[in-house]
């Protein structure tokens, strides 16, 4: 489900994406490779069979629903800053920086959701644990990438690659966290 949703999440990105050149259109072609791939891996993972309380309030499927959300988005903005450290391309550029601030906002509404379930549910809703940190760190990294300074980099291009390599290395922090 993880995976289905993050595809789901990429085609979406494309939607109000208009291709004018052909490096808009390898980043559309890239996207549904990506999709492909995680469609066709996801069918060898068991689907959970037993009914659980634990998932019936919303607040908790927005909080489980939100990890891929943010990975979707993320994955594409990804793929569309490699892109754009190759050829500067303005639209590409705009639509990156608005899928990257989905990921970001789609993140912190699935933590701020968690904790309200847990809140709920348990009666405490937060403490300094290990996932609790990750999430932290994953949330920072996510705002990280609108602030990084121009001064470190000497081209747009370098920039656009330091965004992608951050934006990656995040999807693959909260797809390995998820996985392990």
């Amino acid at each position: 489900m993880f995976l289905l949703s993050s595809s789901l999440m990429m085609l979406l990105s494309l939607l109000p994406f208009k291709i004018t050149d052909q490096y808009q259109l390898k980043f559309a072609l890239i996207i549904c490779f990506i999709v492909a791939v995680f469609l066709g891996y996801q069918y060898t993972f068991d689907i959970p069979t037993s009914n659980s309380a634990m998932l019936l309030p919303i607040w908790s499927q927005l909080f489980f629903l939100s990890r891929p959300v943010a990975v979707g988005f993320g994955i594409a903005a990804c793929v569309g800053y490699l892109l754009q450290s190759r050829n500067k391309d303005y639209h590409l550029d705009n639509h990156c920086h608005m899928l990257s601030l989905l990921a970001g906002t789609a993140f912190l509404v699935g933590e701020v959701a968690g904790n309200f379930w847990a809140f709920l549910g348990w009666g405490k809703s937060w403490g300094w644990t290990g996932h609790f940190y990750v999430s932290a760190l994953t949330y920072l990294l996510l705002v990280l990438v609108f602030h990084l300074p121009k001064a470190w980099f000497n081209s747009a291009s370098r920039l656009a690659l330091g965004k992608a390599v951050l934006l990656g290395f995040i999807c693959l922090l909260i797809l390995g966290y998820k996985f392990s």
